[in-house]
Formats: C-alpha cells, sequence, structure tokens
C-alpha cells in the first residue's frame, strides 16, 4: 500500500532517503495554515496531507539519488519550468513521498496528471509509454538471446 511521508518543504530534500519512488510538490491551500500530515486514510489518495494542493507529480526509478536527487533538482530550479517560476515568486513549496517501486501507481498518477497536477507540462503518458517499449524491448532481446544459448 503507498504511504505517503510526512509534508516537509521543498528546502529539507536532503530529509527524504535516496531511492526510487513517487513524489509529490505542491503549496498549502491556505498560505495562513500549516500543512501536516493526513489523519485519515482515503481508498484513493491514501494519507494526503491537509491543508496541501498538489502542483506536480514525478516518479524516480533510480537507486543511488532516486527521489531525493529529482527534489534537488527542483529545490534549484532546474526541474520543472513552473515550480521555478513559482519559486522565483516567493511562493512556498512543499513535498510528499512514497519510497519503493510502485510500478501499479504510476500509469495512475500520470494518467491524472494533466488535471489534477497543473504543473506537469509534458505528456507523461506518452514518456511513460516510450520507457515501458523500452523496457519490453529489453525482456525480449534478452529472453531471444537465452533461447539462443
Amino acid at each position: 500500500m503507498l504511504r505517503w511521508s510526512e509534508p516537509r518543504l521543498l528546502a529539507d530534500y536532503l530529509a527524504l532517503p535516496k531511492g526510487p519512488g513517487i513524489y509529490v510538490i505542491g503549496h498549502a491551500s491556505d498560505p495562513v495554515r500549516k500543512v501536516q500530515a493526513g489523519q485519515e486514510i482515503d481508498a484513493y489518495l491514501y494519507n494526503w496531507p491537509e491543508n496541501f494542493t498538489s502542483l506536480y507529480v514525478g516518479i524516480s526509478e533510480s537507486r543511488r539519488e532516486g527521489v531525493r536527487g529529482r527534489l534537488r533538482s527542483h529545490f534549484r530550479a532546474r526541474g520543472n519550468a513552473d515550480l521555478a517560476a513559482r519559486q522565483k515568486r516567493g511562493e512556498v513549496l512543499w513535498y510528499i513521498a512514497a519510497l519503493g517501486t510502485f510500478a501499479s501507481h504510476e500509469a495512475l498518477f500520470l494518467a491524472l496528471a494533466n488535471g489534477f497536477f497543473p504543473s506537469n507540462l509534458r505528456d507523461e503518458g506518452k514518456r511513460f509509454a516510450i520507457r515501458l517499449n523500452r523496457e519490453i524491448d529489453a525482456q525480449i532481446a534478452a529472453e531471444e538471446a537465452a533461447r539462443k544459448r
């Protein structure tokens, strides 16, 4: 089951361990109130934070830097252009993450990207399909090579 981390300021990306996973960057729905961990478990959003509006969803499969490396890129304004512009305007950004391999959730989050995550400007579904095709091609090549031995 997917379980989100405590919400943290994007500047606190080093608090997250390295590794693959899914992350969401957002901001406070009400800037006067603090973003805090959700207490209820929802069938779809799991333990979604309170007072948190999502802007961007990302996925990293890297076992080296992983999600932490992607968050670092976003914090340094080298990731998503919309998030970089928001930071330059002084908007306070938060993140949540679920570490691990969530292949069954990846397609779901990417399908939601265009409506639920307005800062996802690229066609994430197309990127997902290209990556999936590469993985399938590599698997077929490996099986064919094994059969020839």
